[in-house]
């Protein structure tokens, strides 16, 4: 580029890559590694707010009773409110897409259920921290290999959120572990059959 402004762009090599680039997983479809389509793609909100009565709690609190937004069937997931024991709460939804009704509207479904909450909790839009985030929750192992010719998968690049309870940061922490010791081993040998 002519202009000063943008950098000349940069070429990264290494002889082995542990992709943690999330859902999106641009290393992966780069080496032709295809989300399977038989397992489904959940998806999360959540929102920070400021409660200090919540956030003292000692324990994570699970609400399995949320519908689609206007009293439709139940959510095929489940709310969180998560206390962070510094005057704030973690507050969240996870859900998989319905077969009839398809994806439900998170954001609305948040709200919908936080009206529910008592006022005296703080879960409201006066209270809180920023927007509400979302994220696709790639579950199952969706993607098969986890790994090719110097690429490792970890986390959502390799679909590891668990389709039982839509919890991914423990097994990514655990992969990213174990791709590291793996790479450290075959590093040490020389190139050839050895090292693969």
């Amino acid at each position: 580029s002519d202009s000063p402004d943008v950098p000349e762009p940069v070429d990264f090599r290494a002889p082995v890559v542990i992709a943690a680039d999330g859902s999106s997983a641009r290393l992966a479809l780069a080496l032709g590694l295809e989300r399977d389509p038989r397992r489904q793609i959940a998806t999360a909100a959540r929102r920070y707010y400021r409660s200090p009565e919540r956030s003292r709690e000692e324990y994570l609190e699970l609400w399995a009773d949320l519908r689609f937004p206007d009293g439709g069937p139940y959510l095929p997931g489940y709310g969180w409110i998560f206390p962070m024991g510094d005057g704030r709460v973690n507050v969240g939804l996870g859900a998989l897409p319905h077969r009839r009704h398809g994806k439900a509207d998170l954001r609305a479904t948040l709200d919908q259920w936080l009206a529910r909450t008592p006022q005296e909790w703080g879960l409201r839009e006066e209270n809180a921290e920023g927007p509400v985030r979302s994220a696709a929750l790639p579950l199952g192992f969706n993607r098969h290999p986890l790994y090719a010719r110097g690429l490792l998968l970890v986390g959502d690049s390799g679909g590891m959120v668990s389709p039982w309870n839509g919890e991914g940061i423990a097994q990514a922490m655990e992969a990213g572990e174990v791709a590291a010791e793996t790479a450290a081993l075959a590093l040490a040998h020389a190139q050839g059959p050895r090292r693969e």
